[in-house]
């Protein structure tokens, strides 16, 4: 009787341990998300080969989508960065691919403003839905998962017939056993079963690197099904996308769980359920269960990339909402028929203290300006709120009107030996790409960074006149930063003009980083090199040569 007390004691310690061990698990995961949200990120280390996995499984797809060369001189990595707070690898991936893909779809962008507005009005069920996202996690096998999706086939284990033959084997040994009783009957049935156990071993090693992915697919899964339930399941009722699909893949979660609850038991250590691994091995009853959800997932495969991208959607847009929330401004995107670009309050998301502009561009423009007085960051923090904009309903600004246009810029040109190609010869092939964008019945705004820097200063100009004459034909609005003062003047009736400036001390320069309307003639490299300290000798130099230039 007392032994039985002290069993049933036990039992009841380790229930209650248990419990509490996962309620203290869940409150400290809603403190992680309560202290991230609204946040700037922490510092992380990425890998986009994994991440940007989703885009390339479905950027055929996309209308616009946003081009290595544009998406690098925009620094979009260090802006995804800045706004992914997502707690799964389907949210990761999902948010780099809403970034990509520069959306002319009016409707599409409101539905998901309304998704959005209705996550940031009910905290309870974004927090729920967020616990929900990190159970999923970012495991780094679950990343290749989209690569792999359109050949699920191969990840079928081989020759199921043999494996069948061999089950059969030793279901009748074991029979046959069971009538004879003899030893004859037993040694057969040994020698099937032991066979049968070295094939299970042999190929348990294939079989687990699969099953690892198989996991993430389940846990995918299982992560839409919990998002409909409990508060969190609110969204569900509203917008009504994930239950339908989640439905469909009852049969495949169902046959991996049995596969991928046994493997993590065993990976954990547990030597109860490890004998029972190797003891069910034996059937290869794994084996065929796990060959059967591979067909049920192949055959439901649309059912899952839809779950895959409604999971990752929430996640993206939960982390957008965070985004938001973090700026000292923002607002939503008004979309108009013109081809002008209005924004009032314009900052780059970048910027830790920025400073304000407004702009108003109805005609291409040149920006001019001195050396760090803001223009190359004027005309990113145009292009990149135009991209925001038309990707996740947000700019950086306090009003912002623009037309839905396609996005390419020419700024961050670097020259490569290992391609063999000098800094001008990426610069040409960077512009002419520019140009089989344009299109008479789609906008493209152009940004260009320093135009044709790498070549000598008359053929600079020349060329440089002829490209942006010839965009000043095309269905775009290009803005342009310039220290070029010729070709400033060569396009004087073409395009508008607007410059940066800064106010010079005796002993520094103060950068105001305000745009003004007009052209700046002033230059202030020299001065730079003696407010950074270069030796007096090389200033005066310096100073005479550019005289004696200027004279000629």
């Amino acid at each position: 009787m007392e032994s039985a007390i002290v069993i049933a004691g036990l039992i009841c310690v380790f229930v209650i341990g248990s419990v509490y061990a996962r309620w203290e698990r869940i409150r400290r995961a809603y403190r992680i998300v309560r202290k991230k949200f609204g946040r700037m990120p922490e510092p992380a280390a990425y890998d986009y080969k994994e991440i940007s996995m989703y885009w390339n499984a479905v950027s055929e797809q996309a209308l616009h989508p946003l081009d290595d060369l544009t998406w690098g001189d925009l620094d979009m990595n260090q802006i995804y960065e800045r706004m992914n707070q997502c707690e799964s690898f389907a949210g990761e991936q999902y948010l780099y691919a809403l970034l990509r893909n520069v959306s002319q779809d009016t409707a599409s962008l409101e539905k998901m403003e309304e998704k959005m507005r209705y996550m940031e009005d009910n905290e309870r069920e974004r927090e729920e839905a967020q616990v929900k996202l990190m159970a999923l996690g970012k495991r780094d096998s679950s990343y290749y998962l989209p690569q792999v999706l359109d050949e699920i086939e191969d990840f079928q284990i081989g020759h199921s017939w043999f494996y069948r033959l061999m089950q059969a084997l030793l279901f009748l040994s074991l029979a046959g056993a069971v009538i004879l009783r003899n030893g004859y009957g037993l040694t057969v049935f040994g020698m099937i079963f032991i066979c049968n156990l070295c094939i299970y071993a042999v190929m348990k090693q294939k079989y687990e690197i699969h099953l690892e992915l198989m996991e993430s697919v389940r846990g995918l899964i299982y992560t839409g099904r919990e998002l409909t339930k409990g508060t969190s399941g609110g969204y569900e009722k509203r917008f009504g996308e994930i239950s339908m699909h989640v439905a469909q893949l009852g049969e495949a979660e169902k046959r991996l769980r049995k596969a991928t609850v046994r493997r993590q038991a065993g990976m954990q250590g547990d030597a109860m359920e490890l004998f029972a691994t190797y003891l069910t091995g034996a059937t290869l009853i794994d084996f065929t269960m796990y060959n059967q959800a591979i067909r049920q997932l192949k055959r439901k495969m649309e059912h899952f990339k839809k779950v895959y991208r409604l999971v990752g959607e929430l996640d993206a847009l939960i982390s957008v909402v965070s985004f938001r929330k973090s700026l000292p401004l923002y607002c939503l995107p008004k979309f108009s028929e013109d081809s002008c670009v209005h924004l009032e309050g314009l900052y780059h998301p970048l910027l830790k203290e920025p400073v304000l502009n407004d702009v108003v561009m109805v005609r291409n423009s040149i920006v001019t300006g001195s050396n760090a007085s803001g223009k190359s960051t004027f005309i990113k923090a145009v292009t990149v709120n135009c991209i925001l904009a038309q990707t996740i309903h947000t700019c950086m600004a306090g009003i912002a009107e623009i037309p839905h246009a396609y996005i390419a810029t020419s700024m961050a040109v670097k020259d490569s030996l290992m391609e063999g190609e000098s800094y001008y010869m990426k610069e040409i092939r960077s512009l002419n790409r520019m140009l089989g964008y344009m299109q008479e019945n789609e906008l493209v705004i152009c940004a260009i960074d320093e135009i044709l820097r790498g070549t000598n200063t008359k053929e600079r100009i020349a060329a440089s006149a002829a490209i942006l004459r010839y965009l000043e034909e095309r269905n775009c609005l290009v803005l342009v930063a310039s220290h070029d003062m010729e070709l400033v003047k060569l396009l004087d009736r073409e395009y508008e003009h607007y410059y940066f400036c800064e106010q010079e001390g005796e002993d520094d320069i103060v950068f105001d980083y305000k745009i003004h309307r007009g052209i700046n003639e002033k230059t202030n490299a020299i001065r730079l090199l003696e407010y950074v300290g270069f030796p007096g000798q090389i200033v005066s130099d310096a100073e005479r040569i550019y005289r004696l230039l200027a004279s000629e």
